[in-house]
């Protein structure tokens, strides 16, 4: 059995124009939202081997408030470009196939529309909306990353800032 969370990274600041949408930072509202979410899902037993961000600053912010809480090293954040748009299945397959062979449970981190996307189409289950740090847990009954395909994901969880305030 492989887990994956997808976790939409937590709320950032507004664009503007002295900044690149590449380049927002989270706000404080983000880094509470972060804490709260990653200690909901260890508390519960979801605690990752491996997270794999987007290297957008938002993004890595939110993986290393989730890293903290789990006690994993920041340099062990996986960072890639390919994570902040555009991300559809094939592409999460070779990611995780290519930095997460050996690994069981996995934390990957990124933006919307693509987070929901993912999540509409490897869980039939999942229908709801993906507010800022939302993270839907995902079990595949498969042996290999590579394995995964639409449809072939069952819900663990849905956990998201809101519910806890």
């Amino acid at each position: 059995m492989k887990k994956i969370t997808l976790i939409r990274h937590a709320k950032a600041e507004v664009l503007d124009y002295d900044n690149t949408d590449f380049e927002r930072n989270l706000r404080s509202r983000g880094v509470d939202d972060s804490n709260i979410i990653a200690k909901v899902l260890t508390d519960n037993g979801f605690k990752p081997e491996l997270i794999i961000s987007s290297d957008a600053n938002r993004a890595i912010q939110t993986a290393e408030v989730f890293a903290e809480v789990n006690s994993i090293s920041t340099k062990q954040i996986v960072k890639l470009r390919s994570i902040y748009d555009n991300l559809n299945i094939q592409v999460l397959s070779q990611i995780l196939d290519q930095y997460a062979s050996k690994n069981e449970m996995i934390y990957l981190i990124g933006h919307n529309p693509d987070i929901s996307y993912l999540a509409y189409k490897l869980c039939d289950e999942f229908s709801m909306s993906v507010p800022t740090c939302a993270a839907i847990g995902l079990e595949f009954d498969i042996e290999n990353w590579s394995e995964i395909s639409p449809g072939t994901a069952s819900l663990l969880f849905y956990e998201y800032p809101k519910k806890y305030k």
